[in-house]
This record gives C-alpha cells, sequence and structure tokens, in this order.
C-alpha cells in the first residue's frame, strides 16, 4: 500500500478496497485547482494579448480546461500540450505559451499538493456517503 493510500485508510479511516481503487483514478482525473489556474491564467493572457473576451470564450475555456486537464497525464509538462490547444483555441498568441510555461512550472507544484489534498477530503466525503468510512477512526486522528 503506498503513503497516500495507507493515509486515507489509517488516518483518515476510508475502507481500503474504496480507498485502493478511487485513489489512482482520482490522481489522474481529479484536478480541481490546475483546472482553476489555468483558467485563471488564461483569462489573463487573453487580455494581455488583447483578446476580446466574450460570456461564450468564458464557457469554452471553462469547459476546455475541465475536459483538456481530465485527459492530461499527470507527469511534468504535460499541461503545456494543454496549454498549447487551449490557447490555440481561445486565439491567444503563440508568445503567451512562454508565459504558461513558467507558470505552470511555479503553479504545478503547489497545484499537485492542493489537488490530492482535495483528492483525499472528497474521497472521504464519498467513502462517508456509501457508508465506508470509519468515522471513530477519523475522530481519533
Amino acid at each position: 500500500m503506498d503513503d497516500v493510500t495507507e493515509a486515507c485508510v489509517r488516518r483518515l479511516g476510508i475502507d481500503a478496497g474504496y480507498a485502493r481503487d478511487s485513489l489512482p483514478q482520482g490522481i489522474v482525473l481529479f484536478m480541481p485547482v490546475s483546472a482553476i489556474g489555468t483558467l485563471i491564467f488564461t483569462t489573463y493572457a487573453a487580455v494581455k494579448y488583447s483578446v476580446v473576451v466574450t460570456p461564450f470564450w468564458s464557457i469554452a475555456a471553462l469547459v476546455l480546461a475541465v475536459v483538456l486537464f481530465a485527459a492530461t497525464p499527470p507527469v511534468p509538462g504535460a499541461n503545456l500540450l494543454a496549454y498549447i490547444v487551449l490557447f490555440n483555441l481561445l486565439g491567444i498568441p503563440g508568445e503567451a505559451i512562454i508565459n504558461a510555461m513558467i507558470f505552470d512550472v511555479i503553479f504545478g507544484i503547489f497545484a499537485s499538493a492542493a489537488n490530492l489534498t482535495l483528492l483525499q477530503a472528497e474521497i472521504g466525503f464519498q467513502a462517508h456517503r456509501l457508508g465506508m468510512l470509519n468515522t471513530d477512526r477519523l475522530r481519533k486522528a
């Protein structure tokens, strides 16, 4: 059992089978902080490069950010591919990619930790809802 699964089982009281099945999927698919940070940076880049930001543009950016981050593997540098696709589809010039690289490296460190923390909380909420949470163990932690 890896450290994250062990923390979910021993410290948070989540059922071992549920944690073992849901954590790997969540690590790959559950990236709310990354998606929000990307959306904010994309909007900043659009304004900086004089792209007209309309309500439709904002909705398209939101949908694209969520879809691209669900499809991007959690490895260093993979988010840059998402930025390239996002910027290309939203009309942001390619020269903004350099700023995205810098942002991604710095923000990625904090986003990864926040994504994992939120994932453990979400798995805890879902385990409670499904009756797979040992609340006595959770209270002791």
